[in-house]
């Protein structure tokens, strides 16, 4: 909490101070977890209500805070590209409603991170 208080400080209103929320967008990350999520989709619906719970947790703490981010960051590189736009309204974008929800009504903006590449798929130089 110090160094978060640092940082603000230091930026001052020379920039903007974002913090990460636990808004992610990929639940899914390999080939073989898509095959999965067809056959036992029960699993990623899990995967995603852990990352709604973790979403709450995080907010929870962030409206105690007497220095708040500026923007929050949400999503994840390789959104993508191992979800199909289908999975994504399933799984990730209802954590995106919630977490969006919850900033806008703390007053804090949210940034939405959607890389074409990922871990798994290194970026071509």
């Amino acid at each position: 909490m110090e160094l978060w208080k640092l940082i603000k400080k230091e930026i001052g209103d020379h920039g903007i101070v974002g913090m990460p929320s636990g808004g992610r967008t990929r639940l899914i990350y390999s080939t073989e977890e898509i095959y999965e999520y067809y056959d036992n989709p029960g699993k990623f619906y899990e995967r995603r209500e852990k990352l709604l719970e973790l979403v709450e947790r995080r907010m929870q703490i962030i409206a105690r805070l007497d220095e708040k981010p500026d923007f929050l960051f949400c999503g994840d590189s390789g959104t993508l590209i191992f979800q199909s736009l289908e999975i994504f309204r399933e799984l990730a974008l209802p954590i995106l409603k919630r977490v969006t929800a919850l900033a806008y009504d703390l007053g804090i903006a949210t940034h939405l991170h959607s890389a074409v590449y990922g871990p798994t798929f290194p970026m071509v130089k």
